[in-house]
């Protein structure tokens, strides 16, 4: 099961992007979706803004504080106290821990510290690429009208703003990818070298992580 939820995360943002604007409420329960996974959905709203898709933008957000509701009603406060007690400082403890899988943790933030930088510097480094690639994300929404390129610019920012980045959400940039390969006039506009690039993107880094895998194992050892 390589990707784990990688694909049904990538299959939530693409379609949630492609309704964004024609089908609002549909992208709302697609974007609200992501919830689950909320390192793959931190560009969502910046792309939403870029869009104007303003009734997806609080769909979504209506969506998201109804789920927090209902799982209060179902559950009560037990299961958000466990989440705030245990499982985000085991989230904490992976990013600062002396020993990371520098194949799987894919994040600028590991990127930064598998070259030497010290937990402060990778946070403002990782702090640095989050706002210039949301920054970029935007100004390239506003001008960019092909549906493929957008979500393109889209996907390669979801994969670059958080820190707990991993290669299970690869299949994104994948998704995003084939779109581009499939449609000759999308191709032509990309040009060679950045199909080339989207090409090496999508293939090198997997299979890096597959070797990581068949030599250390899934848990490293």
């Amino acid at each position: 099961s390589y990707g784990q939820t990688g694909v049904l995360t990538s299959a939530a943002l693409a379609g949630g992007v492609v309704h964004a604007r024609t089908r609002p409420w549909l992208a709302s329960v697609l974007f609200a979706a992501l919830a689950a996974k909320p390192q793959t959905a931190i560009v969502v709203p910046v792309a939403l803004m870029a869009l104007r898709a303003w009734r997806a933008f609080f769909g979504t957000a209506a969506l998201v504080a109804l789920y927090v509701l209902a799982t209060l009603a179902l559950f009560g406060t037990a299961p958000w106290h466990l989440f705030f007690t245990i499982t985000m400082p085991q989230q904490v403890e992976v990013l600062t821990a002396s020993f990371f899988d520098h194949v799987l943790l894919i994040s600028p933030f590991f990127v930064a510290r598998g070259l030497g930088f010290d937990i402060a510097q990778a946070y403002v480094a990782q702090a640095a690429v989050t706002v210039l690639a949301l920054g970029l994300v935007y100004v390239g929404l506003r001008r960019e009208a092909n549906g493929r390129v957008q979500f393109l610019m889209i996907a390669c920012a979801a994969l670059l703003v958080s820190p707990y980045m991993q290669a299970y959400e690869l299949p994104l940039l994948v998704l995003a990818a084939s779109r581009i390969f499939a449609d000759e006039a999308t191709s032509a506009q990309i040009g060679t070298a950045g199909l080339v690039a989207l090409a090496a993107s999508v293939t090198v880094l997997p299979f890096l992580t597959l070797a990581y895998f068949s030599k250390y194992g899934v848990n490293g050892t």
